[in-house]
């Protein structure tokens, strides 16, 4: 069943990239010195 397969391949992939997300979101939230972003607002450029 190819369209099984494609729709699990989808699938997949979205969840991965919903949690590298997740992941970099995190990471600015929570290491916020880290990032480019964090080091922008830091330094009140927000």
């Amino acid at each position: 069943m190819p369209a099984a397969w494609a729709l699990l391949g989808s699938l997949n992939s979205i969840s991965v990239s919903l949690t590298g997300l997740l992941v970099s979101l995190c990471t600015i939230l929570f290491m916020p010195d880290t990032t480019f972003f964090g080091r922008f607002a830091l330094s009140g450029g927000l």
